[in-house]
């Protein structure tokens, strides 16, 4: 990510607005400057890279290790190959997308565009996300993410026809549509206290044992049976994903699944999936991903990941109550997540409160402000 104040007279001229409320396209996909087969120039000897993730992924994952920061400088994520695969690689139409910047044929910068079904307001477009901007600490001044940006623009215009994009950051940037936090649960008591993540003087106040208690905290009881999604049949894994779509259609920003989508994301080694059935009939569904972070001290911090639910015989606490129980007996450090959907309705469920905040935007969209509650769409 990047600090440049040159990047707001770029963003001051994108078609991004939040004072509209329209919910319609702002410039035709014909009328985009960026509609053509003609690459953005790059500086110097700076040269684009087509990203092949097949052959590439070692790479990038060592490239975004090193180099992808937010505005905590004291904390990174680690990225993994299986995560990156994860994220990126279910769609063939993401392979035009997977841009990479090269000086003396070394990776310096990437980016990637991710083709979505977007729900904007309950209109269903084509569209995208943008997702892992990086580049090298060497070029950061060169002011190159504009152009990188402007790329990906041109390849969603020319190669998949899509001329809508979600994207988030941490920066301030013109036109935000939404901005919203994270909420923490710590399970690892004793690492987050000596790590400065629960106050220090809590422990000398509370003691050990109570600061645990109220970490712990959990419900047991959940209304019917609990199975975890990869026990379903196939039958009952696309009733999930109807029954998450149609919790999505509820909300303003965000975007849907399909059925290989919905697979991909949900039946594999990154994520966790509970499934509650009353008499026969799916009610619930709560899920989770992990990705692991590291301190400047190099102490890595197991993070689970609260992610996609739909609830309807039992309650988010209940469902939560689930993941909470998997990271106690699973050596996890703590929870984590957006109070996006209802999410913060966990903020009186020993969750504590983050410091950062995660700004939405939305490109070549008209759009009032989005209230956070009505977002589905998770930043990963």
């Amino acid at each position: 990510m990047l600090h440049n104040k040159n990047e707001h007279k770029f963003w001051n001229n994108m078609p991004i607005n939040n004072t509209n409320n329209k919910n319609e396209e702002i410039l035709k996909l014909t009328e985009n400057k960026t509609y053509t087969n003609i690459p953005m120039k790059l500086p110097g000897k700076l040269t684009w890279y087509n990203i092949d993730l097949t052959n590439d992924i070692i790479m990038i994952t060592e490239f975004l290790n090193n180099n992808y920061v937010g505005k905590d400088n004291n904390i990174k994520f680690i990225f993994s190959p299986e995560l990156l695969n994860w994220l990126l690689s279910y769609d063939k139409k993401n392979k035009n997308l997977a841009i990479g910047v090269k000086y003396n044929d070394k990776i310096v910068g990437c980016i990637f565009g991710l083709v979505r079904k977007l729900n904007l307001k309950n209109k269903i477009i084509n569209g995208s996300e943008t997702n892992l901007l990086c580049l090298s600490k060497n070029i950061r001044g060169l002011n190159i993410a504009p152009i990188m940006i402007q790329e990906l623009t041109r390849r969603n215009n020319y190669f998949v026809n899509i001329n809508q994009s979600i994207y988030t950051t941490d920066l301030v940037l013109p036109n935000i549509i939404s901005s919203v936090n994270y909420i923490y649960r710590y399970i690892n008591i004793r690492k987050m206290i000596d790590n400065n993540f629960i106050k220090r003087c809590l422990e000398e106040e509370l003691g050990f044992d109570t600061i645990k208690k109220y970490y712990h905290h959990h419900i047991n009881k959940i209304k019917g049976k609990v199975l975890l999604i990869n026990e379903l049949n196939n039958n009952q894994i696309l009733q999930c994903c109807e029954l998450l779509n149609k919790k999505i259609s509820e909300m303003n920003l965000g975007y849907f699944f399909d059925e290989n989508l919905f697979k991909h994301t949900f039946l594999n080694s990154i994520v966790k999936c509970w499934v509650i059935f009353k008499k026969g009939k799916i009610t619930d569904m709560i899920s989770c991903y992990f990705q692991d972070s590291k301190l400047k001290n190099n102490l890595v911090i197991k993070n689970c990941n609260l992610f996609y639910y739909f609830k309807g015989n039992n309650s988010l606490k209940a469902l939560t109550s689930l993941v909470i129980k998997f990271c106690i007996n699973n050596n996890i450090d703590r929870i984590k997540v957006l109070k996006i959907m209802d999410y913060n309705e966990l903020e009186d469920f020993n969750f504590d409160e983050g410091t950062t905040n995660i700004n939405y935007y939305i490109y070549n969209w008209y759009s009032t402000k989005i209230n956070y509650k009505n977002i589905s769409y998770f930043v990963i």
